[in-house]
């Protein structure tokens, strides 16, 4: 995977907004949820990747190599991935759906709020 690229897939998806937290950290986030963080070296170069999954998908996903439950998170269903767990393109799926599973679980009224914005 190429962290770069895949921060640069985040940034296009829709209601999320991205931050810098906690000194070294890069946070995608719905509605202040978040669904996928990017840890950064000390140049900001993303160098792991965090993010949400489904609950009943996390065990398969921490079975395959480079993806282990995420630290702190992992009771939330979240997984860190190296950058050989998968190919850019599976990484995007599972970032999308990341962000979908968030976006699913705000309120309704803040979803409509949301939709609303978008047209």
């Amino acid at each position: 995977m190429n962290y770069v690229r895949l921060v640069s897939y985040c940034k296009t998806l829709p209601h999320a907004v991205s931050e810098k937290k906690w000194k070294n950290t890069l946070v995608f986030s719905v509605h202040k949820k978040m669904f996928a963080l990017f840890l950064l070296d000390e140049r900001d170069k993303p160098t792991e990747l965090w993010c949400k999954v489904d609950d009943e998908l996390f065990l398969s996903y921490t079975d395959q190599p480079g993806i282990r439950p995420a630290p702190y998170l992992a009771r939330a269903k979240w997984v860190a991935m190296e950058s050989n767990a998968m190919t850019d393109a599976m990484a995007r799926e599972v970032l999308k759906r990341a962000r979908e599973i968030i976006f699913m679980n705000l309120p309704k009224r803040i979803q409509n709020e949301l939709h609303a914005k978008e047209i």
